[in-house]
């Protein structure tokens, strides 16, 4: 996102900018707000709904009768994939709460442009926290892995094939995720913050 239009509105002459350009440079932010919260609703919808399948299924094999083999999951043997699902269903709770805390404390941000900043800001602030618990919620299941490997080559679920999946493509795969969201958080979160509270602390004065 671009500050150039509210930068040249503070630079103006005597910083008395005409209502049109005021009303426009409002505009502007509560659209780009609104996409952003509506970008955050879709991703959150996607995960609770890639999150149900695995549940569903999960349930499915604890309800029904243990007969044949690997039919179905014995918790107190096979408990680190509760602890699998667990995690992100934690994460995603989480994050929704705090979306709909976000909405409900910025109902009207198109009051002002004081407004908007400070749900802009608002935003920013749980984007980042989204980064850094997405990683928190990797990092833990990297860690859980050797546990789930143990416990389902242990059930006879599992056998030497399952050690490649799990030690080397899972953590490939999310230590490209981790440098991917290391480097969007530092080029392009931290640098919004920043220009959002020097624009807030402008419009304060």
């Amino acid at each position: 996102m671009s500050f150039d239009d509210l930068n040249s509105l503070w630079q103006s002459p005597e910083n008395q900018p005409s209502p049109s350009a005021v009303d426009s440079i409002r505009l502007k932010f509560v659209q780009t707000l609104r996409e952003r919260r509506r970008r955050v609703a879709l991703f959150l919808g996607f995960v609770v709904a890639g999150l149900l399948v695995p549940t569903l299924l999960l349930l499915f094999s604890l309800l029904r009768p243990a007969s044949g083999v690997g039919r179905s999951i014995d918790v107190m043997r096979e408990w680190s994939v509760l602890c699998l699902l667990a995690l992100p269903w934690l994460g995603a709770g989480v994050f929704i709460r705090q979306f709909l805390r976000h909405r409900n404390t910025y109902r009207h941000p198109d009051h002002s442009i004081r407004d908007c900043l400070r749900a802009l800001l608002d935003e920013n602030r749980l984007a980042r926290v989204r980064y850094l618990g997405a990683a928190t919620l990797n990092g833990a299941m990297l860690l859980l892995m050797p546990v789930i490997v143990q416990q389902l080559r242990a059930a006879g679920k599992a056998g030497d094939e399952i050690i490649v999946p799990a030690f080397v493509l899972l953590p490939s795969l999310l230590v490209i995720l981790f440098v991917s969201l290391g480097i969007h958080y530092r080029r392009r979160l931290l640098p919004e913050k920043r220009s959002l509270e020097t624009l807030l602390a402008a419009y304060a004065e």
